[in-house]
């Protein structure tokens, strides 16, 4: 897969992510799957999430758990999509799917697989 179409599809996994329609799917199966694992999947490098999650206006300050409630909440919870830190993670893959369809292939092509 070239890199303008793996940029598109990583764009729309992230918005995939943080809708209703995909949340119901994942609850049901995967929930315990995180951003990050969930990237990786997908043959994207997590540092994707690392590089820019400090730029999100909720950032929890810790880059590898960058929602709020970071590893504590992250380690405890059953379920990562649900309730306020579920929300928190939708809106930060939101984030992410806009920092992605700003960036140029080039820029892109450093966290594919």
């Amino acid at each position: 897969m070239n890199t303008k179409k793996k940029k598109a599809q990583t764009e729309k996994l992230l918005r995939q992510w943080a809708t209703k329609k995909w949340w119901k799917f994942w609850v049901e199966r995967k929930n315990y799957l995180g951003i990050c694992y969930n990237l990786h999947l997908h043959r994207i490098n997590m540092d994707l999430v690392f590089d820019h999650a400090e730029s999100w206006e909720e950032f929890s300050g810790n880059r590898a758990y960058p929602v709020p409630g970071g590893r504590y909440v992250y380690r405890k919870s059953d379920n990562l999509w649900i309730g306020e830190y579920g929300e928190s993670r939708k809106r930060l893959c939101l984030y992410l799917a806009d920092v992605v369809a700003d960036m140029s292939a080039e820029e892109f092509e450093q966290y594919i697989i």
